[in-house]
């Protein structure tokens, strides 16, 4: 009897994996696989399924359904891997060629199209040998490939190119396999044609004489001359399985790496995509990377901790080996855009957040100065920030440092050069103090920007407070020890790389105890906890006899998973499903995912409504206050550290995530003792049960937690204390 399929989108998972478990019952599987396509006629894993079991019944449909899979999801690399498998092992040998050929248009990477062409052009070769016990006109004698060969070097010699190509293309049409033809017509092609007409004849080449190390260094050059740098890459890393020395490799990579940085001088050219040549590309990324899981893997396995120090040997390495990038202001922008490309690696995130090696080449960096002013001459405290907005804990730490200390000044370093331009600043002017002065640094070149902050933190600054974002080497620079100022880095990016942390001379500050003694043990350096703190709006007024409750969010969707069971759409479900009813959510949700939220409810039989989305809005506390909600429930898995502080001022019971094996860095934060965690939806809805049964006295117990642990008075006090 076939199986039944659930005629409910949302279980659209669960059939697929329902069938998946059926394959080693491969009749029920086909016929389950048939269902969920009568069903979802666009589902390209069912039919990329569905055409491996036919495939292995040697059904002739299979090659038909793994073609309706490539069609519906072109991207899919393993997808087209399994195609061209199935067409060579029936025989169809110039479709599997072809298919080889598209495929590296969409999904199919160049290492796996030269493995899949070269096992191609061996049964092509094997089916030739075959036939010529029947016909030898079949094969062309060798004997007359190498008269057209020698006719071809003739013509080339004589400069006659065009008929030289006219008898190479002839020879590759009879014998496509002749790698020494087809990378002779492939350069000729492109000498005096073009390099698009000419790459299939240098792919060509790569398949049927990848032995021969010319083949790959003119692909690689054809590729450079495209600015192709990730296929360059790449098939340097294949060559060296082949034809490709080592020394030779190390030639290209050296020229490849100078053409990039020559072009990064260019102020037209299209920086991202350099720098992601230069840093991922190259493979310099996945290189740091895998050295810091190896070195945290025989840490853990010795028993000792895992300290947030980034492993960065194979970056000094290269910038030693291109010395060029140490020149200050190739520098500042190599560390940044490194910065920005480790700061977001899923595997380092909460393990690694300090870069000492970064933060000493910056500090080396000497600015020219006029005469140090004195300290005792000035008067201004500077709180230097990259931007600032209208939402966020980030930009609340740096109003409530403005609003506390004498003379403040705020300075935006505009790094990326979008603040001015966006006129952002407008939409958080009217929350400064009336009297700081607000100065926004020019859109010019890094050095240049810091060499102009250095000089008004010479000549005003008597300190300056660091709350700039990760990756701003603006700041960094300028902060020259040699300046009569006292420094301050208010350590707030906590749990993904930033810079600024292990420069010896600026001050290190933690908004929480725990944090601080983390970069204590981790850095060595004295550190000092300014608790982290909210403008008290005084506790919710929760009535007595709550009989239904509503839970709340907070956080841009980057705190969020997008699916899963850390996503928002299975936390705000469970939460409707266990309290019956209402769930609020401040923070920008990108359209697209708003409905998939409201989507998700609808599928689980709950009413879309009940999911209220509130947006930004200037006061987290405040609009706890005027909403009727009960329960804050943190993001997960990216604690948001204010949020929480303010929701536990507001009286409300937290519900915290904190995973089984949390990162040491990540999610550290102030909670009260009595605060519930939960790791999966198991615990979540236990600890839900248990809010709710207890909520009068978690509330009390919250908001007693911020009059005593998060004091805005102790919080001012030491900011004054700072700054005199």
């Amino acid at each position: 009897m076939s199986p039944t399929l659930l005629n409910v989108p949302s279980h659209l998972d669960e059939s697929m994996a329902a069938a998946f478990s059926l394959e080693d019952q491969p009749d029920q599987a086909v016929a389950y696989y048939e269902q969920i396509l009568q069903q979802y006629p666009q589902h390209a894993a069912a039919y990329y399924r569905l055409g491996l079991l036919l495939f292995s019944q040697s059904h002739p449909e299979a090659v038909r359904r793994l073609e309706q899979a490539i069609k519906l999801s072109a991207t899919e690399e393993q997808y087209w891997v399994s195609y061209v498998d199935a067409l060579m092992l029936t025989g169809q040998l110039q479709k599997a060629s072809a298919a080889i050929q598209l495929g590296q248009q969409y999904g199919l990477s160049q290492p796996f199209a030269i493995e899949l062409a070269r096992e191609c052009v061996e049964r092509m070769t094997q089916e030739r040998s075959f036939s010529i016990e029947a016909s030898t006109s079949k094969m062309p004698p060798q004997g007359l490939l190498d008269q057209l060969w020698q006719q071809a070097c003739l013509l080339q010699n004589e400069n006659q190119y065009q008929e030289a190509i006219g008898v190479l293309a002839h020879m590759v049409e009879i014998a496509p396999d002749h790698g020494a033809a087809q990378h002779a017509l492939g350069r000729l092609l492109a000498e005096t044609q073009s390099l698009e007409d000419a790459l299939p004849h240098l792919e060509a080449s790569l398949s049927s004489a990848p032995e021969i190390e010319q083949h790959w260094v003119t692909y690689i050059d054809a590729m450079l001359q495209l600015n192709a740098f990730k296929t360059a890459f790449d098939a340097m890393q294949a060559g060296r399985q082949y034809g490709l020395s080592e020394s030779m490799q190390a030639v290209l990579f050296s020229d490849t790496i100078n053409m990039i940085l020559q072009m990064l001088d260019s102020e037209t050219a299209d920086q991202d995509s350099l720098w992601t040549a230069l840093i991922n590309d190259s493979g310099l990324y996945n290189q740091i990377v895998q050295d810091n899981l190896t070195a945290m893997e025989q840490i853990r396995q010795s028993g000792k901790l895992v300290d947030g120090c980034m492993q960065l040997d194979a970056c000094m390495s290269f910038l030693h080996q291109f010395p060029i990038l140490l020149e200050p202001q190739r520098l500042m922008g190599f560390i940044r855009m490194m910065v920005v490309k480790l700061m977001w690696a899923p595997e380092l995130i909460g393990h690694k957040i300090f870069a000492p090696d970064f933060d000493q080449l910056l500090s080396q960096i000497t600015l020219q100065m006029t005469a140090v002013v004195p300290r005792h001459e000035k008067r201004a405290n500077f709180v230097i920030a990259t931007e600032v907005y209208d939402f966020g804990g980030h930009t609340k730490d740096v109003l409530a440092i403005l609003n506390t200390i004498e003379n403040p000044v705020l300075v935006i370093t505009d790094l990326y050069g979008r603040f001015a331009n966006q006129a952002a600043f407008k939409k958080v002017a009217s929350a400064l103090p009336p009297t700081c002065p607000v100065i926004m640094l020019p859109n010019e070149p890094y050095l240049q920007k810091s060499t102009r902050l250095a000089a008004l933190v010479n000549q005003q600054a008597r300190n300056v407070f660091l709350l700039t974002h990760h990756d701003d080497v603006v700041a960094a620079v300028a902060c020259q020890s040699t300046l009569d100022t006292h420094y301050y880095f208010i350590h707030h990016a906590d749990h993904n790389l930033a810079i600024g942390n292990a420069i010896p001379h600026l001050k290190h500050i933690d908004l929480f105890g725990g944090r601080a003694i983390h970069c204590h043990e981790d850095l060595g350096l004295e550190t000092q906890c300014l608790p982290t703190t909210s403008h008290d709006l005084g506790a919710k007024v929760f009535a007595t006899d709550l009989q239904q409750f509503a839970t709340v969010t907070a956080g841009s969707f980057g705190k969020f998973k997008s699916d899963g069971p850390l996503s928002l759409a299975t936390i705000v479900t469970e939460s409707l499903h266990s309290t019956g009813g209402k769930h609020y959510h401040f923070g920008e949700i990108p359209q697209q995912a708003l409905e998939g939220v409201r989507q998700t409810l609808s599928q689980q039989g709950l009413d879309p409504d009940q999911f209220v989305y509130m947006g930004n809005v200037p006061s987290l506390w405040k609009a706890l206050q005027d909403i009727d909600g009960h329960i804050f429930v943190g993001s997960a898995p990216i604690m948001g550290a204010k949020s929480d502080i303010e929701a536990q001022g507001a009286g409300y019971p937290l519900l915290a995530y904190r995973a089984v094996d949390c990162p040491r860095h990540m999610n550290v934060g102030s909670h009260a003792p009595e605060t519930h965690y939960w790791h999966d939806m198991v615990t979540f809805k236990a600890a839900l049960q248990d809010i709710m049964a207890n909520h009068a006295s978690l509330s009390a117990s919250a908001r007693a937690y911020y009059e005593a642990a998060c004091s805005m008075q102790t919080y001012q006090q030491m900011l004054m204390d700072m700054s005199h």
